[in-house]
């Protein structure tokens, strides 16, 4: 499993590169992405991958801890 955290990209050139490495990686389940709820892309809409949004009132930490404490878990940032 890997955490692949993109919680402070939101647009731009970041935004651009988050898309194309979704994109390219798309077929990979083991991608869990942690995304700004004020990314806008056609790509999250989709459906195709596994995502957590990040915001101010979420339990995110618990949810990434519960990733991290898997085996073989990986953390991207």
């Amino acid at each position: 499993m890997i955490l692949f955290d993109a919680s402070r990209i939101n647009t731009g050139g970041g935004k651009v590169l988050l898309e194309y490495f979704m994109d390219r990686n798309k077929e990979r389940d083991n991608i869990v992405y942690l995304l700004d709820n004020r990314l806008n892309t056609s790509l999250v809409e989709s459906g195709n991958y596994k995502y957590l949004i990040k915001n101010k009132n979420s339990f995110l930490p618990s949810k990434i801890k519960l990733i991290l404490n898997k085996k073989k878990a990986k953390y991207f940032s």
